[in-house]
């Protein structure tokens, strides 16, 4: 209490945004197998400005589709760098963590029950209620069951103590996936920043939704890997990766995720059918990586360009 340590805390002001006439964006897909796919484009027209405005309406499934299927983007916007990263290790690594904890509460689950019996049996014996406490001091019980009573009451603390020490290794477990979370999340924001840093671009990234990997999904491991992954998931990369671009003066825009990876954007054609797996496969025979292909569409969303209209029918005579 008689001991003052000043803290200091370095705040840097960011740049205004500068997201209307960028001619470079860099657009990011985060995802499982690969967290990040990242797409780095260049139109010399630039960003108009009643794009950004609708983006930031935060326009609904319907508008977003009907916005995607009337836009189309081509030769115009050049392509400068792809990176995608990898997220299979750290998944692996998740998935060890997991397996793990359900060892473990396995056995927390079936040391408790064998603690429900023994506490239910020495009550019986002091003639307590059921569910009262057991104390730590052994009571007087008179006749056979002394013995009986004294060995059970020792269990029951070597039990408790056993518990006790099994949850303490359990979040153990959940403070290494934590740090395992933040420090690759971390390496994948500073990476971005690194990338938007070196184009110049303004970031475009989707609106994060709740993260799942559904049971029928091949990546599924489980229901505890499924709570270590989203658990804080999102807000840990959003937080970081945003607060690393902020620091560095890039201007960033959220983008709906709506249909990123079902729209062919040649043709405007939005068809789930067209995401197969980890592969893109358009109507027309073409194909990408799913996850960069997602991510090329956020990258030329602010480009896209109104459809063509179709030419008219030839009428005959």
């Amino acid at each position: 209490p008689d001991l003052l340590r000043p803290k200091a805390v370095l705040l840097r002001q960011p740049r205004a945004p500068e997201i209307v006439g960028a001619k470079t964006v860099l657009a990011e897909d985060f995802g499982y197998a690969n967290t990040s796919s990242m797409v780095v484009v260049r139109c010399a027209d630039g960003v108009a400005a009643d794009r950004v405005d609708f983006a930031g309406s935060k326009p609904g499934k319907r508008e977003t589709k009907t916005f995607l299927e009337t836009h189309v983007s081509g030769a115009e916007v050049e392509v400068l760098e792809r990176v995608q990263l990898s997220g299979r290790a750290f998944l692996a690594r998740i998935a060890e963590y997991a397996d793990r904890i359900d060892t473990l509460r396995s056995e927390i689950d079936r040391g408790y029950l064998r603690l429900g019996r023994l506490k239910g049996e020495l009550n019986r014996l002091t003639g307590a209620d059921p569910t009262a406490p057991v104390p730590e001091e052994p009571e007087e019980v008179a006749g056979p069951e002394a013995a009986r009573y004294r060995s059970m009451h020792g269990r029951f603390f070597r039990l408790l103590g056993g518990l006790g020490r099994l949850k303490a290794r359990r979040r153990a477990l959940y403070r290494k996936i934590a740090g395992v979370k933040k420090s690759w999340f971390g390496h994948v924001a500073n990476i971005r920043a690194a990338l938007a840093t070196r184009h110049r671009a303004v970031v475009a990234a989707e609106e994060l939704s709740v993260l799942a990997v559904e049971k029928k999904d091949p990546g599924y491991k489980g229901r505890t890997f499924n709570r270590m992954i989203n658990n804080g998931a999102k807000g840990q990369y959003t937080r970081r990766a945003d607060d690393t671009l902020r620091w560095r003066g890039i201007a960033t825009l959220k983008l709906p995720s709506f249909y990123t990876s079902s729209t062919d954007w040649r043709t405007g054609t939005v068809d789930k059918g067209q995401r197969s797996g980890s592969r893109f496969r358009a109507r027309d025979g073409a194909e990408w990586d799913a996850d960069l292909h997602a991510a090329e569409l956020l990258a030329r969303w602010l480009f896209l360009r109104p459809k063509p209209a179709a030419p008219a029918a030839a009428s005959t005579l």
